[in-house]
């Protein structure tokens, strides 16, 4: 379930900010330069920036540049994901807010670089790719 949800910063923010909880596929590179690609869940996402949690803190840092590819649900047939290139803000351990929470854990803020491109493959045409 997707929904628009104000954060603590809303009034400081020149977006709003919406909950998604849809499937993200990160790559970037370690701060030792090891490529890495991790599959996670996005928390939010508004105009200027996306929060993502994540099982490798350790291979995030602030500066960093990261691709991330979104995927949205099903219609029908169409399989669609919507993908970027965004800034690594900050890693951080806390509570994450609006309905896709799942409680205490590690999620990572990026302010996006790229207009996000919509891409769509039909059903037979994704099995062929995947």
């Amino acid at each position: 379930m997707t929904g628009r949800y104000k954060s603590e910063n809303s009034e400081s923010r020149a977006f709003e900010r919406y909950e998604m909880g849809f499937k993200l596929i990160v790559d970037g590179s370690t701060p030792e330069g090891r490529q890495f690609t991790e599959e996670t869940i996005l928390q939010d996402i508004s105009g200027e920036g996306a929060k993502f949690s994540t099982q490798l803190p350790t291979n995030y840092f602030a500066g960093q540049t990261i691709a991330m590819t979104i995927y949205l649900p099903a219609a029908g047939n169409v399989r669609a994901n919507m993908s970027t290139q965004g800034r690594v803000i900050r890693v951080e351990t806390r509570k994450a807010r609006g309905p896709a929470s799942n409680g205490p854990g590690r999620y990572v803020a990026v302010r996006l670089d790229t207009p996000l491109q919509f891409e769509t493959a039909a059903d037979d045409q994704a099995q062929v790719d995947g």
